[in-house]
């Protein structure tokens, strides 16, 4: 016998490698597929159904709500072929077309409702927990570690980012379609020829997909290769031609996506938020995230959307000697599972092959530590967990039940605890204040998160408060171009419009290339009829972001002003051409035709505004006003 096959399991004097695959029959049989399912969609749906009654918060209303290319199926080559910010002219290394058009897809069925949306990540959080099951089951070779596995993954509290919060619908569909293609993948050893056959069909369009949803999928070649030449049964008697055969069309879509990604964006990742971080300080940096991102997954307590990172620049910084123990002992533990229990050893190279990209500071946004970033490498983790609690409840078939019912019961309150805490925290997306002040109480000096709960106020109407944390903000960062723009807008809201007007300028000396600070500045030169003033900076707006539809709302206004009115039309109607939802502009449109003698086509865009937006108050009034 050879050292591979004296180094695995044995099953009455056979290697667990080799044993036939029909070892599923045992015990597990009793479980009928149905069962399993059953449960699984349980657990991965029960735990979520509160989340149906939550808003759009963060992204989700610049993604969703003033989303132009998801209002029409005309911008399908736009989703295609540019960034995911791309229609608001802001620079981002993001490319998410799976995204847009999922939520094209949404938005054409059900419009800008919120539950809809989260009804989509439930589901995809069910698909992706029975993959979980369907994988594991195929490369562990045993259901009962399989069932586990997926069980813990669906009731992990930190899933509930990714699965709570609607922009996070990326990291579900990568998972979904990278599980998916490992599991064609998988059965490429199946000795059918036409079972083949379908299943590089089946690599190449679910592989497809998962590029188009996430960067990450550029790991999956790599883990082939590495099951391939480590784990795969038949690996001993295969070629290299045959395994070359199994791996070559991960690595040549894996190169297509590269050259396309490059074409689209130019580079890689065109924009880094971290300038100031060296190479050497982003692996020392990297190397400290380890710890904190396995501690999240032993530890799932005091979650939250915002972590502060602290920079590592040296070997003696607390957070790199923790990652790097924690490494060490990941080391150790791979090596006693490959001897005891190999098939297992491959969830801790799945789990650090698919974080490996989020450890890079340079292509990350200002948030470098997410729970969201777990999704995809927590499988791994899950297919370990299970198969280390398998052996445990093996190990204690000799001291009889007492101990394994105490261990089952432990279990259970664990993931009990785990449902109620998935519940629990998915009431913090329910709307945007809650979500902001609770993680604020978390991260008090956090400048972004001050930021967006000062506009969360803003759009609930307390303007107090919003402007309390705007000047927060301003204390600890003067220069703040966000902070000093959204005190213009309110400013300019309250009539204060010399106020309004400094502030934007301020505001736009710090960051000239924001085509939002021209809009409210455009705005507000409106509100006070000068004219030239605004038009100069909806247009300038328009050359930074084309398709910036309230730019073209507020060009429309100024030629209605100067008395131009066919301009002052066609420009309205450019703008609902770019967004046909924008309640905005439809409002501006409707206000057009009725001063200008149109009653029933002022009353048609004010009654598209109430399908829009039901809770609108100015078309709720004219609507009542015009109607015969």
């Amino acid at each position: 016998m050879n050292r591979e096959s004296t180094n695995a399991d044995t099953l009455n004097g056979r290697p667990i490698d080799v044993v036939p695959l029909a070892i599923e029959a045992r015990s597990p049989s009793r479980r009928p597929e149905w069962a399993i399912v059953v449960v699984l969609i349980l657990c991965a749906v029960v735990p979520y159904a509160n989340t149906l009654f939550s808003d759009f918060v963060y992204d989700d209303r610049a993604q969703v709500l003033n989303n132009p290319y998801i209002q029409s199926f005309r911008y399908l080559r736009e989703i295609f072929t540019t960034p995911v910010w791309s229609y608001t002219g802001a620079p981002t290394n993001y490319y998410r077309p799976l995204m847009m058009v999922g939520y094209l897809l949404s938005y054409q069925i059900f419009g800008p409702a919120a539950w809809a949306f989260h009804l989509q990540n439930i589901l995809l959080n069910a698909a992706v927990v029975y993959l979980v099951f369907r994988v594991a089951a195929s490369m562990l070779r045993e259901r009962e570690p399989a069932l586990i596995a997926a069980v813990i993954f669906a009731l992990h509290p930190i899933h509930s980012e990714p699965v709570a919060w609607i922009a996070a619908v990326t990291d579900l569909e990568l998972t979904f379609f990278y599980l998916l293609t490992f599991l064609f993948f998988l059965n490429l050893s199946r000795p059918e020829a036409h079972r083949r056959r379908w299943g590089y069909l089946g690599i190449a369009g679910s592989f497809v997909l998962a590029l188009l949803s996430k960067e990450q999928a550029l790991t999956l070649p790599l883990l082939a290769v590495m099951y391939e030449y480590g784990y795969r049964d038949d690996r001993a008697e295969t070629t290299n031609v045959t395994k070359l055969r199994r791996c070559g069309l991960l690595w040549l879509l894996a190169g297509t996506y590269l050259v396309i990604r490059i074409g689209v964006m130019g580079t890689f990742a065109p924009v880094s938020r971290f300038r100031n971080f060296t190479w050497y300080d982003t692996v020392l940096t990297g190397t400290g995230l380890v710890a904190r991102y396995i501690g999240k997954l032993l530890w799932p307590v005091h979650l939250s959307i915002f972590y502060t990172v602290h920079q590592a620049s040296s070997l003696w910084s607390i957070h790199f000697l923790e990652g790097l123990g924690a490494l060490l002992f990941s080391v150790w533990l791979f090596y006693e599972l490959w001897n005891r229990k190999r098939p297992a050893s491959f969830g801790l190279l799945w789990f650090f092959v698919t974080l490996t990209p989020v450890l890079n500071v340079h292509w990350l946004a200002t948030n470098v530590l997410a729970e969201r970033y777990l999704y995809l490498p927590s499988v791994g983790f899950c297919w370990v967990a299970a198969s280390g609690w398998t052996r445990l409840w093996a190990a204690m078939a000799r001291d009889g039940t007492v101990r394994r019912r105490v261990l089952a019961a432990a279990g259970m309150s664990v993931l009990a605890l785990f449902a109620v805490r998935i519940i629990a925290r998915n009431m913090d997306w329910r709307d945007e204040v809650i979500l902001f002040s609770r993680t604020v109480a978390t991260a008090p000096q956090s400048v972004p998160l001050r930021l967006n709960l000062g506009a969360a106020y803003w759009r609930e109407g307390n303007v107090e408060a919003a402007e309390r944390e705007f000047r927060e903000v301003l204390t600890q960062d003067p220069h703040n171009s966000r902070a000093l723009g959204a005190l213009g807008i309110m400013y300019a809201h309250q009539g204060r419009y010399p106020a309004a007007v400094d502030a934007l300028r301020r505001a736009i000396k710090e960051a000239p290339r924001m085509p939002g600070l021209h809009v409210s500045l455009g705005a507000a030169y409106l509100d006070m009829g000068l004219l030239d003033n605004a038009e100069l900076e909806f247009n300038f707006a328009l050359t930074l972001a084309p398709m910036e539809v309230r730019a073209y709302g507020g060009l429309g206004t100024v030629y209605w002003r100067r008395g131009d009115l066919l301009r002052a039309e066609e420009t309205f109607k450019r703008a609902l051409a770019i967004s046909p939802s924008s309640s905005e502009v439809r409002n501006a449109l409707g206000a057009f035709y009725d001063a200008n003698g149109r009653p029933l086509d002022a009353l048609q865009e004010y009654q598209t505004v109430l399908k829009i937006d039901p809770n609108n108050v100015n078309a709720r009034a004219a609507t009542r006003r015009l109607m015969p």
